[in-house]
């Protein structure tokens, strides 16, 4: 097996740990979070953006994505 690096381990955990907050939470709270997009590290960012897909709903202002640099 190869080695893994630390840091990329501390990732893929604090990955699952966001995961499991957001799925918790409802569209409301999620909501919440996607308007102050400012205060999300970029990990945060991509797993809100992954329970809002599994949702099925599209919570996220197109102005807040831009301002992320996404498309």
């Amino acid at each position: 097996m190869p080695y893994l690096d630390e840091s990329y381990l501390d990732e893929q955990r604090e990955r699952r740990r966001l995961a499991a907050n957001y799925a918790g939470m409802t569209d409301g709270e999620l909501q919440r979070l996607a308007r102050n997009v400012e205060s999300l590290t970029e990990l945060a960012w991509d797993a809100l953006e992954d329970r809002v897909g599994t949702a099925g709903t599209w919570i996220f202002p197109a102005t807040r994505r831009r301002s992320r640099g996404r498309k």
